[in-house]
């Protein structure tokens, strides 16, 4: 394929791209969008593929089969049908850009949201610490969101919170319910109980990709690679109707935040 020239933020989140894929066990990869396509995620009517289909999307997947020119600033793809997708990464690389215009300006105490993700800065105008939630992974009957656990921000230097989670978008078909969270080794949504995973950081696009690997690992893998990247992570399982939450071991001795 050939080369195509491309800005430096868009190099940038291919980078950050490959490395979280090479450290989250392939867990992470914005090239699966015809994956979830081809489950029916796109325009929300369910199809269970064949292994054949399977194979057949999966062979022209893999963020490795991007290549990069840094000294050019150019791009090129070895698969033609190949795709990009960074919404996995896309709301915090937003709150970044936000967070600079407004530094840019001379503010230092701010909140940015965005989507499911935020980065909380300094301190309230009235002086008091910010104080943020994480919403309860099951729709409510009202279908208004519901707080699962509040904390108050004490690290007054700029932290970033990404959350990840299968309660916005799913099917159930026959008594099987299927996530819109597809684990790119499988091709296949992930079956496992962890249904939220908020990872706290400092660069928006770092926290949202890992997000949504830790979402595609479980509790079980996810926590062991957050213990060996050190990445402060809060999962939340879904067990029988019940919410089980937990905490990576960066995050139990985190100082960014104290839980109600």
């Amino acid at each position: 394929m050939a080369w195509q020239p491309a800005s430096q933020d868009f190099i940038d989140l291919i980078k950050i791209s490959k490395e979280i894929h090479n450290r989250s066990a392939g867990c992470y990869d914005p090239t699966v969008g015809p994956l979830f396509d081809l489950w029916g995620f796109k325009k929300a009517t369910l199809h269970v593929p064949t292994n054949e289909e399977l194979a057949m999307v999966k062979a022209e997947l893999g963020i490795d089969k991007i290549e990069v020119d840094d000294k050019n600033n150019r791009i090129r793809k070895t698969r033609p049908f190949l795709q990009l997708d960074f919404s996995s990464m896309g709301e915090g690389y937003t709150i970044g850009k936000l967070s600079e215009v407004l530094e840019s300006k001379g503010f230092q105490n701010y909140m940015v949201q965005f989507g499911g993700d935020m980065k909380v800065k300094g301190h309230k105008p009235n002086g008091d610490e910010w104080r943020i939630a994480i919403q309860q992974p099951i729709p409510s009957k009202d279908g208004l969101p519901k707080i699962h656990k509040i904390m108050t921000v004490t690290n007054y230097q700029g932290i970033t919170l990404d959350t990840s989670g299968t309660y916005n978008r799913h099917f159930d078909d026959n008594g099987v319910e299927y996530s819109h969270i597809i684990n790119p080794s499988t091709g296949k949504p992930i079956k496992h109980d962890l249904v939220s995973a908020s990872v706290f950081g400092t660069d928006g696009r770092v926290s949202d990709a890992w997000a949504t690997a830790m979402l595609c690992l479980g509790l079980d893998e996810g926590a062991k690679i957050a213990k060996n990247e050190n990445l402060e992570v809060f999962f939340i399982e879904r067990k029988q109707d019940k919410l089980i939450d937990s905490s990576s071991t960066a995050m139990l001795k985190t100082d960014k935040v104290e839980f109600d």
